[in-house]
């Protein structure tokens, strides 16, 4: 059953219930709202496109949802993720597109993903690799309508096991003054409606033929690689180039390339090996066909699939959708199942072989917005599940797992760099949280993504070590004088660093805790506990346990952020877990919180680590640590507050509650009174008081 199957009210009551799912290539999606004119806009753009067979389950689902009192705004939820927070409700359709583009782009995937149109014929696939405005939609929808097969107008997607393209059709979108070409090009082609005003112009979108859409599971062999760039009035040239400069040009084009690490390299090589390759430069689309068609035959010796390889789809068992009994929506919009759902993985994972698809659609989207996607596929493969998860659910974990490791490998390379930058200037560095956990070897850092190194460095060797970092090619990028200044003056670090070539962040402390907070914690108390991670090295040093585990307490309940509260407070309990098995730990973390000054951090660390996870604190320490209670705020206040800032309340929706619990936790302490008499503090802290003229004439 296709869209056009079921009128617009039926399809209506769909997408403003349960969602409206349908097949794109390889990919379910579903899309979510209560705005008649959207699901008009879809019913047009998708009309020939299949209908899912089983609602139970989707990839991606995106919610387009109003806002403001006339519903003048939209905002654009992607897999329980704001994409689009408040835009005009007018280019809402275009976002949408857009939208479902970063689900295919910035989701993990095994395959090999290149920005890149693809068309095929015969066969035989025609890659065109592009960077945006190079007039590649353009390009592609001219020779879709002279005669090849529309497979994708945005992303080539090359199938890891042997190479082939897996189609992705979709419509194409065009911009501006591509759009009357093609009318004038193609004269039968069927656009739909023009939406101006949009970030990247006036858009509209030409459907593909119905032809390409029902041979969407055909899957095509890699033929031709053209790098197409559109100069307007100039001659067209089809020139064919080297496969080291074709490699270097696909490689800019890929999306995760670096992340497959050696099998991305070998899917890579492998495609251009297999390709003649060549660069287009065109001013006029007819011309650039005919120079197109002439070159790229399809010779009688050349090999020809006698019956495409089809493209894997999962399909889902009637057994695991659980026969329309359960539906995601139900899931989705209940804030204490989504609570019960994450922890149960978390504390049961041998449970998740009973889990229905529906309860996989919303887990999959809840351990992707609390960045815990990589530690479910972890705690999956530890159980040796595998074989027990359903068929479509495996390509999101296996591809999660495989960017954990790639994070894995950048941190220790930029750990690497760091060593070799800071070795000249002979003071402790002791590297912090994420690098931390994986130097010294923990078992629960495994699937955890790093998404920067950290540094503790003494004050006084704060500035050699800037200028050593320099050197190395890391920078400060802060064009706002205001940051530069509170960063500086006020906080426990220097503005983030970013490597030039490599753009990996470094973040460089000179203590655990803003200079703006109450606690005197004296940081030469940390370098004094510090251990090698290397025993021939005892100038690189990560913290001992108990200081480690303190340092993660401050950053969550003390540093005010939220933002990845539930993975934070994941890393409080695997911390406990592993540590609390070596003999004396208990001790020393008392011993340590006391000495430190973080006697509350480390209180609230052990309530909510025993509050949410299966893990029982000993009763002599649950004792001892009850006179650590902050008297500010009330602990029923507090639990209330970080219970509505660590677990979404929806997943289709802008998530007000956590937004403002969030806020509340970030400002709950006030700083010392110095530090309350300075302008810059509280410009920088409520940006929304201040006008930027104030703040240039406060010369910050």
């Amino acid at each position: 059953m296709k869209l056009s199957d079921l009128s617009t009210t039926q399809l209506f009551e769909r997408a403003s219930g349960a969602g409206l799912c349908w097949r794109v290539g390889p990919f379910i999606v579903r899309v979510r709202t209560p705005l008649r004119d959207v699901v008009e806009q879809i019913a047009f753009l998708y009309a020939g496109f299949p209908l899912a067979d089983d609602e139970s389950y989707a990839d991606h689902e995106v919610s387009v949802q109003p806002r403001g009192l006339r519903s003048q705004k939209v905002s654009i939820i992607a897999d329980g993720r704001v994409t689009y927070p408040c835009e005009p409700r007018s280019i809402a359709v275009p976002l949408l597109e857009w939208t479902l583009n970063l689900c295919v782009f910035h989701q993990p995937s095994t395959n090999l993903i290149l920005h890149a149109a693809v068309v095929e014929r015969g066969g035989h696939a025609l890659i065109l690799p592009a960077l945006p405005g190079s007039g590649k939609s353009t390009f592609c929808a001219a020779l879709v309508h002279r005669g090849w097969r529309l497979l994708s107008d945005e992303v080539a997607i090359l199938r890891r096991d042997d190479g082939r393209v897996i189609p992705a059709t979709r419509p194409i979108g065009l911009k501006d003054a591509s759009i009357d070409v093609i009318k004038q090009f193609a004269p039968d082609a069927v656009l739909g409606p023009s939406w101006p005003g949009t970030p990247k112009g006036t858009v509209a979108h030409c459907l593909p033929p119905q032809e390409s859409i029902e041979r969407a599971d055909e899957t095509a062999q890699p033929r031709w690689i053209i790098f197409p760039t559109f100069d307007r009035g100039a001659e067209t040239q089809l020139t064919p180039i080297s496969k080291p400069r074709a490699l270097v040009h696909a490689a800019a084009d890929s999306f995760n390339y670096s992340v497959l690490g050696r099998q991305g390299f070998d899917a890579l090589t492998r495609l251009v090996d297999a390709c003649d390759c060549y660069e287009l430069s065109y001013g006029d689309l007819e011309h650039a066909i005919q120079a197109v068609d002439q070159q790229v035959r399809i010779e009688p010796n050349d090999p020809k699939p006698q019956h495409p390889s089809p493209a894997t789809v999962p399909r889902i068992t009637e057994s695991a959708s659980s026969n329309g009994k359960l539906i995601p929506a139900a899931i989705a919009d209940s804030p204490p199942r989504i609570r019960q759902l994450i922890l149960d993985a978390m504390n049961k994972p041998a449970q998740l072989r009973e889990r229905q698809m529906a309860e996989w659609d919303v887990l999959l989207r809840i351990a992707r917005s609390s960045n815990l996607i990589s530690s479910l596929a972890v705690a999956v493969e530890q159980q040796g599940l595998w074989d027990d998860i359903p068929e479509p659910v495996r390509p999101h974990l296996e591809a999660a797992r495989v960017v954990a490791l790639q994070h894995e490998r950048s941190a220790l390379w930029e750990v690497n760099r760091v060593k070799r930058a800071l070795r000249a200037i002979e003071s402790p560095v002791i590297f912090l949280k994420g690098a931390a956990y994986l130097l010294s070897g923990c078992r629960f850092a495994r699937g955890r993504v790093i998404t920067d190194v950290d540094l503790l460095l003494p004050h006084h060797k704060l500035s050699l070590a800037e200028q050593q970092l320099q050197r190395w090619g890391w920078t400060i990028d802060e064009k706002n004088p205001l940051d530069e200044v509170y960063y500086r003056q006020w906080l426990h670090e220097l503005p983030p660093m970013v490597h030039y070539s490599r753009q990996t962040m470094l973040d460089v402390h000179h203590t655990i805790l803003p200079r703006t907070d109450r606690l005197n914690l004296r940081p030469e108390l940390l370098f004094d506990e510090a251990v090698p991670f290397q025993e021939d090295d005892e100038q690189f040093l990560v913290l001992c346990p108990a200081d480690m585990l303190l340092h993660a307490a401050v950053h969550l309940f003390r540093n005010g952020d939220y933002t990845k509260g539930l993975r934070d407070l994941a890393d409080l309990w695997g911390m406990l877990t592993e540590y609390s098995q070596a003999e004396g730990f208990w001790s020393d973390l008392l011993q340590r919180a006391s000495a430190l000054d973080l006697t509350g951090p480390c209180f609230y660390a052990l309530r909510y680590v025993e509050r949410y996870f299966e893990f029982s604190i000993p009763a002599e320490v649950s004792q001892q640590t009850q006179s650590w209670q902050p008297i500010w705020p009330p602990v029923a206040v507090m639990d209330r507050l970080v219970d509505a800032a660590i677990f979404p309340h929806t997943l289709d929706g802008i998530d007000r509650r956590r937004k403002r619990a969030c806020s509340i936790l970030s400002r709950l302490y006030l700083p010392r009174f110095r530090v309350a008499a300075s302008p810059a503090f509280w410009k920088k802290r409520f940006p929304g008081l201040f006008s930027p003229r104030a703040a240039n004439d406060a010369g910050i």
